[in-house]
């Protein structure tokens, strides 16, 4: 008599995992409101300067801590609390984009300024993303880990593309302001996803063989 083979568990099955499902929830959030105010930044430079030039160095600015802090930072984040410093990367983000939400709702600031600000916000993130990453696999299993990077991967694109949309939406209707300060709202948002995520241990280091 021969037995069935037990069915594939579906590719859906990793959010059963309480944790899984709150960090997909943080990224998915945190990265729309991240385009938001990439894009919203980007319009409101052209439609200060008029500058092209001006336009590619709002993206530049923030495209450059990748590869400058990006090496610093996964180096730091091995040796320090992923889950505290997710949480506390979210909430500076937080501040500086609510920041920015101030300083160009009352028009008191230079396009120098905004860099500095994006910049730093930038530079930020980079502490965010390697906690991130490796947590990932803390929490699932090495049979969903395919299902957890897909899922994971979709809710970054597809945020990415809801955030760029919503920026137009909101330059053309409320104003660029309200992009910058539903950015804010995400980050807080996000931060109380992961505060809820359970404290995992800091994976050790590796001995050098005697």
């Amino acid at each position: 008599m021969t037995v069935a083979a037990a069915p594939a568990p579906s590719m859906f099955a990793i959010f059963r995992r309480r944790d899984f499902s709150l960090l997909w929830l943080a990224q998915l959030v945190s990265t729309a409101g991240s385009a938001l105010t990439d894009l919203a930044a980007g319009i409101y430079v052209w439609r200060e300067t008029e500058s092209a030039l001006a336009v590619g160095l709002t993206l530049m600015v923030t495209a450059v801590p990748s590869l400058v802090v990006g090496l610093l930072a996964g180096v730091y984040v091995d040796r320090h609390d992923r889950r505290r410093i997710m949480i506390g990367t979210l909430l500076v983000q937080a501040v500086i984009v609510g920041l920015i939400a101030i300083v160009i709702g009352i028009d008191a600031i230079a396009l120098p300024g905004l860099f500095v600000l994006l910049l730093i916000n930038a530079g930020i993130k980079q502490f965010f993303d390697p906690a991130h990453d490796s947590l990932i696999p803390e929490i699932a299993t090495d049979d969903e880990l395919t299902s957890a990077n897909s899922f994971l991967s979709i809710a970054s694109f597809g945020s990415t593309a809801i955030g760029f949309a919503g920026a137009g939406l909101l330059a053309g209707s409320v104003g660029l302001v309200w992009a910058f300060i539903i950015d804010a709202g995400t980050f807080v948002f996000a931060a109380a996803c992961i505060w809820f995520i359970g404290r995992y241990p800091m994976p050790k280091p590796e001995e050098d063989a005697s």
